[in-house]
């Protein structure tokens, strides 16, 4: 079980315990900040692609990060 403290898109805003949304935009793509969120503190990252993290954080998948998001 995972207790999460927060939820931030902003990698400039991550804190401990945080929860991840990697959100692909125009000119950025979260998932490219995926590890950056992970070092940070993030517990968790809600994701539309594959990601290459430790086992330890958990990693919940889905078609659209943006509807995830909602």
């Amino acid at each position: 079980e995972t207790e999460v403290t927060a939820v931030v898109n902003d990698s400039r805003k991550l804190e401990q315990g945080c929860l991840f949304i990697c959100i692909k935009g125009a000119a950025f793509d979260g998932h490219t900040f995926a590890a950056e969120a992970v070092e940070k503190g993030a517990a968790v990252l809600l994701v539309q692609e594959p990601v290459d993290v430790p086992d330890e954080v958990t990693v919940i998948q889905v078609e659209d990060t943006r509807y995830g998001m909602a």
